[in-house]
């Protein structure tokens, strides 16, 4: 069986992404959890090739909380030019950060502007997921305030009936961002706010409609 480093070898001497990039990635994966360091991600991080960025992206989200103590290296990530690299680091954040992240955290909820729609729609699943905590600690990080000001809604709301009526008025706002975090709002208590994911999934944004419909169908 090879070893981590021979995997990473491997993968650097790949021309271009394929079927041998995925099973070498899988190996690699294997190994890391078998003890081999992530330490060794930064050599597939430093490729010009994407392809093993979003290797390495993917493996860290793949590690969950283990990946914490290389936030780093996945902030890095997230301003990555591949957006398959963007789209696991979030993924990766999402697991690994606690209260004391703030600053990656925001720069992960930044993304809900992401030119590409499957980066924007990771973020909505984050806020959808994430604590508490995680949403008050990106707080004295989000600079813009078309961002900080839904997410601090979205960190101070309750489950009650008045809630439901902010959430409903926000998932009719001129503001996209209001209404992808209003989604992600609805989707944070699928068990009482169905009617929410049901009303989001009429609307005519197709990302609200296409997020809220894959929330309900968890549901079911």
């Amino acid at each position: 069986m090879a070893t981590g480093d021979e995997i990473i070898g491997e993968l650097l001497e790949i021309p271009e992404d394929g079927e041998e990039a995925g099973r070498l990635s899988y190996a690699l994966l294997r190994e890391i959890f078998g003890g081999y360091s992530p330490e060794s991600l930064q050599s597939l991080m430093d490729s010009d090739k994407d392809f093993l960025v979003d290797s390495a992206s993917w493996i860290f989200s793949e590690l969950g909380s283990k990946s914490s103590p290389y936030l780093q290296s996945i902030a890095f990530l997230l301003s990555h030019r591949s957006h398959r690299a963007r789209f696991w680091a979030i993924e990766a954040v999402h697991a690994a950060a606690g209260p004391g992240d703030g600053r990656i955290i925001a720069q992960a909820f930044s993304l809900i502007a992401d030119p590409t729609p499957q980066v924007r729609w990771e973020v909505m699943n984050f806020l959808s997921g994430a604590t508490t905590a995680q949403l008050e600690s990106s707080l004295p990080y989000l600079r813009d305030g078309s961002l900080s000001s839904p997410v601090s809604w979205l960190a101070s709301i309750s489950d009650n009936h008045e809630a439901d009526k902010e959430i409903k008025n926000k998932l009719s706002s001129s503001s996209s961002i209001d209404r992808r975090i209003a989604v992600a709002a609805a989707a944070r208590s699928p068990s009482g706010r169905r009617p929410l994911l049901e009303y989001a999934a009429t609307l005519s944004d197709p990302e609200v409609q296409n997020f809220a419909e894959s929330a309900l169908r968890t549901m079911n």
